[in-house]
């Protein structure tokens, strides 16, 4: 059932130290019905106890508990909860800039419920390290990235690449295969729609862990 303009969708695993910041910036966005579902992927620190408090104040915050195991489970199960026309998915250490998710919207707001449609939006990095802080990825102007961050996702779409294979050790490379050889409607954009976190146990590629 179809009851807000786009869900967003955050899996989480012992995020204590940056979560409160994260979904702050994702619920404190405006301009447009949004919901967001964060699935605890069995966090043995206080993330569940931080979000748990945040719910109290932000009433379209949904907690889930991954009843099955892995990153690509809780995204699977978080996904399969939401109730948006579009579907972003998102991190729990990452950082939303204000604006952006009403800004990512309006971008694919006219295009149609019934073909697969992907939103593209630009990330830039942050980091303690200045050899990887402040990258705007991808540079060109008018055009999107193939990040799984990237994505705002018709439910067409959402449908051919959920669920991930659980065997993946991350959701992202499937979600790009599938973005650059089926031929969908892709849409571009410059907008940043995440300030991507690099720090020491992220995953930053399909060779570290969750």
């Amino acid at each position: 059932m179809i009851r807000s303009d786009v869900s967003v969708v955050i899996a989480v695993k012992n995020e204590e130290v940056y979560v409160e910041e994260a979904l702050r910036s994702v619920l404190g966005q405006e301009g447009l019905d949004f919901e967001v579902l964060v699935v605890d992927d069995g966090s043995t620190d206080r993330t569940w106890e931080i979000m748990t408090r945040l719910q109290e104040t932000y009433p379209n915050l949904r907690l889930l508990k991954n009843p099955g195991v892995g990153k690509c489970s809780a995204f699977n199960f978080g996904v399969a909860n939401a109730q948006g026309r579009f579907v972003c998915v998102y991190a729990g250490d990452d950082i939303m800039p204000a604006g952006s998710l009403a800004a990512r919207f309006s971008k694919v707001n006219g295009c149609s419920d019934t073909k697969p449609v992907v939103g593209l939006c630009k990330l830039i990095t942050m980091s303690e390290d200045k050899k990887f802080d402040g990258h705007l990825v991808p540079k060109r102007a008018g055009q999107g990235g193939l990040t799984g961050v990237s994505y705002m996702m018709s439910r067409p779409a959402v449908e051919k690449i959920f669920p991930v294979p659980e065997t993946l050790p991350n959701e992202d490379t499937w979600m790009e295969l599938a973005v650059r050889y089926f031929d969908w409607t892709l849409v571009h954009s410059d907008v940043i729609g995440c300030q991507y976190r690099v720090h020491s146990g992220n995953s930053i590629n399909m060779q570290v862990d969750f």
